[in-house]
């Protein structure tokens, strides 16, 4: 596609990649100029396909969005499971529940992309995308509560016990419904900094956590996707 956008001379290439080029890591408000970790067939494919617009760029106009985890309706990915165990009262927070996601609804992420499009910004550039604050997985899910109409106080259990029944439910490999990873996706932090996007596009997203989830709720409803039969399905 580059290629031939080169050859035709568009004015103007914006390639969707993925925060996911930071690694399968914990990351703290990590910014662009954090070295890319190839250690999924997903990030390499995004890693790959940024190096050769940098190398190359199709455009006179080249830019390169990295979102966080994008949510909202049409979302079967992370949220949609976290939401499941929320709603359904298997869910619990590890510790405080202190670790940070960035997180975009999709019409903010839509508005950021449009801003792209409308500067037409000159050379090859990489932004991250992503509220300018991060949501603790507290806050989260008791959001995720709220947008569900849902009264009741979401249960905590100490890190150390949590981390030895995942350890302990390693044995069953697969078929556990608890693992040392899927605790590390519910424990660590997966942050970026989007102030350089937020500074060069004035971006400012519109829409509230508690109405964006709202929204995902609703459609996932009218769609018949709110019945999970794994009660620790992968999560953010």
């Amino acid at each position: 596609l580059a290629r031939a956008a080169s050859m035709e001379q568009v004015q103007q290439f914006v390639f969707l990649s993925s925060s996911s080029v930071y690694g399968n890591r914990e990351t703290n408000r990590v910014s662009e100029e954090e070295p890319c970790i190839a250690d999924t067939s997903y990030a390499s494919s995004k890693i790959a396909s940024e190096n050769l617009l940098m190398a190359s760029p199709p455009s006179s106009s080249t830019v390169i969005l990295r979102p966080s985890m994008v949510f909202g309706p049409g979302d079967r990915g992370n949220m949609l499971p976290l939401i499941k165990q929320v709603l359904s009262g298997k869910y619990f927070v590890v510790g405080a529940g202190d670790a940070e996601k960035s997180l975009i609804y999709c019409d903010d992420f839509a508005l950021a992309v449009k801003k792209v499009i409308d500067a037409q910004e000159p050379g090859a550039n990489i932004y991250n995308v992503a509220n300018p604050e991060p949501v603790s997985m507290k806050i989260l899910s008791e959001s995720i509560l709220k947008a569900g109409n849902i009264a009741r106080k979401i249960p905590s259990i100490p890190g150390p016990i949590v981390r030895i029944l995942a350890t302990a439910a390693s044995v069953l490999g697969d078929k556990s419904p608890l693992s040392n990873e899927r605790l590390a996706k519910l424990t660590r932090s997966n942050s970026i900094s989007v102030s350089r996007f937020c500074k060069r596009y004035d971006f400012d997203p519109k829409v509230p956590l508690v109405d964006a989830l709202t929204q995902e709720i609703n459609w996932a409803k009218a769609n018949k996707l709110m019945v999970s039969s794994d009660p620790w399905e992968e999560m953010v």
